[in-house]
């Protein structure tokens, strides 16, 4: 369900990223020649769910840890209460994000500019604290869960070529899709 929720917040906001490709007065760029409230809408909800996309996965790569590792005690381990938690707490950090975007636009402590060359509404400061807690971390928890898991079906004696091919999917998108835009955010390229 994060997955699908996540998917259509991507689809949505790259709806509107696209509606200021086309026209930056729709995203971007005010009468006034400051960025209008539209660039700051995108902005500040963009970045938490951008900040989302492998926040996601972590619940799902925890799920199958739980089923490999330990299969006898997974229906006692997940169950939909113990489900619904996860998912709940998953999102404490990213709506945090949002309030703390909302009131540092709102105090001034951030600001956003319009770069006309792109037709993006970007984040003059960056904050380099994000890629770490948003990107890097749950990245970490995810490569670990699935080494320990090769490393259990591998001692156990279970074929794990099937699960190797899936880490290394996930892994490699992962490294494919997210790191770089995160990398040339904290360098500011």
């Amino acid at each position: 369900m994060n997955v699908a929720i996540n998917d259509v917040l991507h689809a949505v906001i790259g709806t509107i990223r696209g509606l200021g490709i086309i026209s930056p007065a729709i995203v971007g760029l005010g009468s006034d020649g400051e960025p209008n409230s539209w660039c700051y809408f995108y902005n500040i909800v963009g970045n938490t769910i951008w900040n989302s996309g492998i926040v996601v996965l972590v619940p799902l790569t925890l799920d199958r840890f739980i089923a490999i590792v330990f299969p006898f005690r997974y229906k006692s381990l997940v169950t939909q209460r113990n489900s619904r938690i996860i998912s709940g707490l998953l999102w404490v950090p990213l709506l945090g994000l949002l309030v703390f975007d909302t009131i540092s636009f709102l105090t001034g402590s951030t600001k956003i500019v319009y770069q006309a060359d792109f037709h993006r509404c970007i984040i003059e400061n960056s904050r380099e604290w994000e890629p770490i807690l948003y990107l890097l971390l749950p990245f970490m928890c995810i490569i670990v869960m699935y080494v320990t898991m090769l490393f259990f079906l591998h001692r156990t004696g279970i074929n794990s070529k099937k699960l190797f091919m899936f880490a290394t999917a996930i892994i490699l998108t992962g490294f494919i899709t997210v790191i770089p835009d995160h990398l040339l955010s904290v360098w500011k390229l």
